[in-house]
Formats: structure tokens, sequence, C-alpha cells
């Protein structure tokens, strides 16, 4: 098989999206009242990251069906889910991350509203259909360039938030206790996106894929405090699911706790490069401190829903995730999907239980596409002598 580069895998990927896809799409075309559309925002805006300080900031409209929390796309096909995506239009202006202007303020008003608010937007072009995707941010089809934004409701604020936004807090003790208030991540990561959290003199735009997994990690962090205090499990469990051409196999092992997470492509995949073929990451109980390179988002979207799965169950435990991508996840819908997939894995319940380790090697060994043995070489805690003592 010839190594792709990560530029020439993107190109690949584009070609197949352009050719299977985008000739289905181009029928719902944004229909303007001269430079104004109009239309259902959800509120999941888009602040980039190139040029930081300095980034392109704007509301996403949609054409289509929008979608406010993304855990709401579990179950839907992968062309569904690709097709909401894409039938959205992303108004952009180049603004400073330190801004208080009134576009600003707007902006903030629709990320506040934890349902779809409607919008008003002034453009200064036709949106293009330029859809763009890479591994770890939602695709967007149509561009345009923002000169206003209006918001045409009000928008559905959750009482703690309305109560507490003016408060003097940190970001991350306002985000523990929206969490603890029952708000899911997707909502909490908005707010830090839009500038809303912090102590007020601090207070920033933060690029969307920083702020999810940002959110991620704060809120596993609370929750791995607590789960340091439990007592360990005592047998071993695995927790599987498959969505979106990714297939998860999660492994819960008595000690405490400790964490460590495998991405692989299985042979003849798109993605199965010597860059891209089979990477790990690894935490040790104290935590990790440095930035998890490897995997970025999508090591703390795993993570977080595994940290919430053992204070249900007031324990600790040594966690494995194994995730492997089959060749048909050939366009990246962002690292929501890890974070689902793992969660609804929890949720459905062990497929083993059992007192012997050598049951869960046979067991992973005829599931895992590239055999257990390549995991084990690598492993930090499947390699630890007391796993084999005894």
């Amino acid at each position: 098989m010839s190594v792709l580069s990560s530029k020439d895998r993107i190109t690949q990927l584009k070609k197949r999206f352009y050719h299977e896809i985008l000739p289905r799409l181009r029928d719902r075309e944004p229909r303007l009242q001269g430079n104004t559309l109009f239309g259902p925002s959800p509120p999941n805006l888009l602040i980039g990251s190139f040029g930081y300080p300095r980034v392109y900031a704007g509301p996403m409209v949609s054409l289509d069906n929008p979608v406010s929390d993304y855990s709401r796309l579990y179950g839907r096909s992968y062309s569904e889910i690709v097709k909401t995506f894409v039938m959205s239009v992303r108004g952009k202006r180049s603004v400073q991350v330190r801004n208080n202007s009134r576009l600003i303020e707007r902006m903030q008003e629709v990320a506040l509203s934890y349902k779809t608010i409607d919008v008003e937007v002034d453009v200064k072009n036709r949106p293009t259909y330029t859809p763009e995707f890479n591994e770890d941010s939602i695709p967007y089809g149509y561009t345009t360039y923002l000169r206003d934004l209006r918001i045409a409701e009000n928008p559905k604020v959750p009482r703690i938030v309305y109560s507490r936004l003016d408060d003097d807090l940190r970001a991350s003790e306002f985000m523990y206790e929206m969490y603890e208030h029952g708000l899911d991540v997707y909502y909490i990561s908005r707010l830090l996106t839009t500038g809303l959290l912090g102590r007020k003199p601090e207070r920033k735009l933060v690029p969307t894929k920083w702020s999810i997994t940002a959110t991620d990690d704060i809120l596993a962090k609370e929750n791995m405090r607590v789960i340091r205090e439990y007592p360990e499990i005592d047998r071993y469990y695995v927790y599987e699911n498959e969505f979106l051409h990714n297939r998860f196999y999660i492994l819960f092992l008595p000690g405490r706790w400790e964490y460590e997470q495998f991405e692989a492509w299985p042979e003849g995949s798109e993605w199965n490069n010597p860059s891209w073929g089979f990477n790990h990451e690894y935490e040790p109980y104290r935590g990790r401190t440095r930035y998890a390179e490897l995997q970025a988002g999508g090591y703390y979207a795993a993570r977080l829903p595994v940290t919430e799965h053992l204070r249900r169950l007031r324990r600790q435990a040594r966690v494995i995730v194994f995730r492997e991508i089959d060749q048909e996840y050939a366009i990246p819908v962002g690292v929501w999907q890890v974070r689902e997939n793992v969660r609804h894995a929890l949720m459905t319940g062990p497929t083993l239980t059992t007192d012997n380790l050598g049951e869960v090697f046979v067991y992973l060994d005829n599931r895992l596409k590239s055999g257990l043995s390549r995991y084990v070489r690598v492993s930090r805690i499947l390699g630890q002598k007391r796993l084999f003592e005894g």
C-alpha cells in the first residue's frame, strides 16, 4: 500500500466527498433577501484558531434540520449526519479574541440559548459552497463574510446560568457547577468558546476546537479527583460499541485509577499510513501533564464518559480504550462521535464480566481486527507484571 501524506489523504477524502455527496446537496442553496440570510441558528458558533489571537468568528445558520446538541445525532445514518452539518452557512468575521463589540454580544446571546433560535445575518457576499473538514472538528458547507447579526427571538437560558453568569467565578468552577446541574458538555463548551466564562477581566473568545477539548479535560479532572477516593473494582469488565464505522472496546481492570487509549486504522484503510496507523496515549494515577498530541481531542472526548461511569459506580479502576476506525469513515464529523460512542458502550452494560484475565485476553483477541498482541507490546497497563502473576 502506498504511503499518503496527511495533505494527500485530505485531498483524497475531498475527492470522495465531492463525487459521492456534493451532487445531492447543491439543490439547497441559501436564499437571501437582499443581503440578509434568515434562518434557525443552532447555538454552535464557530471560532477559528488560525491567526490567533485574531480569528474568524461567527454563527452557523442551518438550511435543513438544526441540531443544538450533538448527542441527538447518535443513531442516525452516516450520510444523514454529514448532510446535517454541510447543509449550513458559516458566517464569519475577523475579530480579536478580546472583543466586546455588539456583534460578539449577540453571538454570546445565541450561545446562551439551549435551543435553536432564529437569526438574521447580513452578509458581504453570496454564500459559497466550499465544504471543509478535518479530523477534530465538524464539517460545514457554505461560507460567507459577516456584516452584522440580529436575533429574531429571545434565547432560552438555563436558570443556573442566568443567575450565576455575572458572578466573578473561575471558568473551571462555573463549568463544573453547570455540569453538576445537568447541563451537557456541548452547552458548556459553547459558553467557553464565546468568552462568557472566567474572571471578568480575563474573558475572551476561545477557538471552538480548543474549548471542546478544554471542557472535556476540566470536567474529567474533577471527576478523577472524586473517583480516586473510591474503592477499586474487583473484576474485569469489557464494554463495546460501534457507530459511524468507529468501533470501541473499553476494558476496566482492578487497581488504582490509570488510563490509556489506543487508536488503530485497519489494513487497507484510507487512514492507514505510518503516521496514522496506530497510536497510544497513557496517563498514570496522578494524571498527565502534557497534551495528548497523538490523539488530540479524541483522547479527552473518550476519557470524560469513562470518568462519568466510574462516578456512577462509585469505584476506581484502570481503564483501557481501544478505538478501531474502518475505512468507511472517510469524512470526519468531529470528536463528539467519540464521546457518544463511549457513552453508549458504558450505558449498554458490559459484554464480558469475569474474574479471569486470560478470558479477557481471548475475548479481545477475537474481536480486535489486528489482534491483541500489538496492543500488549505497547500498553503500560497490560504490560504491568502484576497482571500475569498468580
